[in-house]
């Protein structure tokens, strides 16, 4: 590893030297070399502080991003996207079960189902943007990603998951769906804009926890759980904290619950 960093950071050095040669970088540019080098030692000499500091805002901006890429794949052996695979899909059928998801626009009117334990995890800001359904199984983990504008719901949870810091925003169906008895951590998502309800449990014997999400502005109800029939297990929503309002179907609180909750 130490040796790949010294090779990356000579490498970007001569490159940039060549470039304000031509005139075509601005002169802070020389300095991207030196500062890769400063955090691929640190890297070295702490992860868990470099780990800590990749899933900050402060991290963008001050290192490249080949460099930002490298320390990606060394901090936990993700598969990259788009650098390794193109997409989410052929990194999920490459087999890998940690999966980093670069800035851009991808999967465009897919599904994609997740196998079993697999770590998707995007960008601090949420700027990798997927146009597709997300099919979440057990043991998933979503991180940072935005899911948009796609064929049905946002994510479909078949499985005990968590999902974080994630935008799901103007799809035709429900943003979240919770299908089945699963225990589900919902953490710092934004669900707005979906043509259904925001989050909706369809299924008796779910556990869900929910902490600092903001669910606004959905076309049903912003958390549904439908009226269940006699004899089902309980619904067990966790309201930590968040918000939950200006969705057009719902009570006061936009919450519409049929079935009984605990």
């Amino acid at each position: 590893q130490c040796v790949l960093f010294v090779l990356l950071a000579w490498t970007q050095r001569t490159m940039v030297s060549k470039n304000l040669e031509s005139g075509c970088l601005p002169v802070h540019a020389y300095f991207d070399g030196g500062r890769d080098a400063l955090c691929a030692f640190l890297l070295l000499k702490s992860p868990a502080f470099a780990e800590r500091f990749l899933r900050s805002a402060d991290w963008e901006g001050f290192v490249s991003q080949i460099f930002k890429r490298v320390a990606e794949y060394i901090l936990h052996k993700r598969t990259i996207v788009p650098l390794e695979m193109r997409t989410v899909q052929e990194a999920v059928e490459s087999g890998s079960h940690s999966i980093a998801v670069l800035k851009g626009h991808y999967e465009r009117g897919a599904t994609v189902t997740l196998k079993p334990g697999t770590e998707l995890v995007g960008p601090p800001d949420a700027d990798a943007i997927l146009e597709a359904t997300l099919v979440a199984g057990a043991g998933t983990v979503i991180v940072g990603l935005t899911l948009q504008l796609a064929g049905g719901a946002g994510i479909i949870v078949s499985g005990d998951a968590e999902i974080e810091s994630c935008r799901i925003l103007r799809n035709p169906a429900a943003g979240i769906i919770v299908d089945g008895e699963h225990r589900v951590m919902l953490t710092g998502n934004v669900v707005h804009g979906n043509r259904w309800s925001g989050v909706r449990i369809p299924g008796a014997g779910a556990v869900i926890t929910m902490q600092r999400n903001v669910i606004t502005g959905n076309g049903g109800y912003g958390i549904h759980v439908p009226t269940t029939k006699a004899g089902d297990a309980i619904v067990c929503l966790r309201w930590i904290s968040g918000e939950v309002s200006g969705n057009v179907l719902g009570t006061t609180n936009d919450v519409h619950v049929g079935a009984a909750v605990a």
